[in-house]
């Protein structure tokens, strides 16, 4: 009974304003590259390495900004 409220709710209206529905087209603007839960979009600043991203714990004197902020916290 409540799918058919929720269906009925919705309707057929098309309010899908994706760049897929609109021009056909895959947004790719948010893909995580190196499966880490943060994208290029997100201040990852290394997408193609799972140990460098904004929640990364960052290892002092290393010389690497794992957790992309700048600097290498030392």
């Amino acid at each position: 009974m409540l799918v058919g409220l929720a269906l009925g709710a919705c309707g057929d209206k098309d309010t899908d304003d994706s760049v897929v529905a609109l021009y056909g087209i895959p947004d790719t603007s948010f893909v995580d590259n190196d499966g880490d839960g943060y994208s290029g979009t997100d201040d990852d600043c290394d997408d193609t390495n799972a140990d460098i991203n904004p929640g990364a714990t960052e290892t002092p004197g290393d010389s690497i900004d794992s957790n992309c902020n700048g600097d290498d916290d030392t």
